[in-house]
């Protein structure tokens, strides 16, 4: 929502409904309130003679799982993105050093040979 004002949305989760003050998009809402639903009846599914409020638990926990898997393979991405980064620069630094020192030895004058020292 572009103005940031609070607004009501309903949403539904496991047949009720919750009226949900927010600033977000009422399609951002109601699709968050779906994953949730999703979530919390694959958790009732899996943890039979669980009350309502241990099926919410687990299906809080399976959702911040979720979370900080994405997190990591975020920050692991983001660590390799860096590496890969940071290789083609040092490879683009080699490949100037080396025309550098073909350039040089190739300049009239000079008895040094390629890639020496002095």
């Amino acid at each position: 929502m572009a103005d940031n004002s609070l607004q009501k949305v309903t949403v539904e989760v496991m047949g009720r409904k919750y009226p949900i003050t927010t600033k977000l998009a009422p399609e951002d809402i109601q699709q968050l309130a779906t994953y949730v639903d999703e979530t919390f009846r694959s958790a009732t599914e899996n943890a039979s003679g669980t009350d309502t409020v241990g099926v919410g638990v687990l299906a809080a926990l399976i959702i911040a799982d979720q979370y900080f898997q994405a997190r990591n393979s975020h920050s692991q991405t983001a660590k390799d993105l860096s590496v890969k980064d940071l290789t083609e620069q040092i490879e683009t630094i080699e490949r100037m050093v080396d025309q550098a020192l073909e350039t040089a030895s190739l300049a009239p004058g000079n008895d040094e040979q390629p890639g020496e020292i002095t």
